[in-house]
């Protein structure tokens, strides 16, 4: 039986949030997922350690804050270093995306405009995370 995952979710678009929880509510495996819409909220939600996610979901462009700063953030941090962050983007931007690895990013998935595509996408990538051995909280 696969795992269920602790998902924090960085995403301010009010769409984008409803259909990554429309696609979780399809799939039979239940997720923790706590929703923030800014990396600052993030960041306060990891430093309180009232939440220690598996994974970090997160759009490229959040208001007023920088992913690449983010990413450098909780990379440096020996508690949150090992979670594995992930991208949601429409961007395709060879730029964008390798300057997002450099920054120890773990995946960078390109959002699909067609909503089957998109949750096929996510469920795809939730399947993979759930079979995914985790290290968790290091202080």
């Amino acid at each position: 039986m696969k795992k269920s995952l602790n998902i924090l979710l960085i995403e301010h678009d009010v769409i984008e949030l409803m259909k990554f929880t429309r696609v979780l509510n399809s799939i039979k495996q239940s997720h923790n997922i706590t929703k923030v819409s800014t990396n600052d909220e993030a960041l306060d939600i990891l430093k309180s350690k009232a939440v220690y996610p598996d994974i970090i979901v997160m759009n490229t462009h959040i208001q007023n804050t920088d992913g690449k700063k983010f990413l450098t953030i909780i990379k440096q941090d020996k508690a949150f270093q090992y979670i594995p962050a992930i991208i949601l983007s429409a961007v395709e931007n060879p730029h964008e995306i390798t300057d997002y690895y450099r920054h120890n990013l773990c995946s960078y998935l390109l959002i699909p405009f067609r909503y089957d595509e998109y949750a096929n996408k996510i469920k795809h990538m939730l399947d993979y995370w759930c079979t995914n051995e985790f290290i968790g909280y290091h202080s």
